[in-house]
């Protein structure tokens, strides 16, 4: 009963070049995987430096800068307030969350 079924008479050809194909996609990731890593690395040192000019301006507070965005905070509509609430939300949490890490 096994040796007639073992004569690969029964099989597909397309199986092999499924096989041969993930093969070589994982031989590909695997060879590769350091340049993968250091092109993200790369892409985010390249996204901090870009924003380092943006941040480097002037970053005080004043009581016209808070006049200012009560006075934009005001002219919004409910659905960008709930945006703003929102993200200060999860900006609130994340930073609760690095804090707790740091102890």
């Amino acid at each position: 009963m096994i040796i007639d079924h073992n004569n690969l008479a029964n099989f597909e050809t397309w199986i092999f070049f499924k096989w041969v194909f993930k093969t070589f996609v994982a031989v590909m990731l695997i060879t590769n995987t350091f340049n993968i890593t250091m092109a993200v690395f790369d892409v985010a040192q390249n996204v901090i430096t870009a924003s380092a000019g943006i941040i480097s301006g002037n970053t005080a507070i004043d009581a016209s800068a808070l006049e200012n965005m009560n006075d934009t905070l005001m002219a919004m509509d409910l659905g960008p307030l709930l945006g703003v609430y929102l993200q200060s939300f999860i900006v609130q949490v994340t930073m609760s969350a690095l804090a707790s890490l740091s102890l």
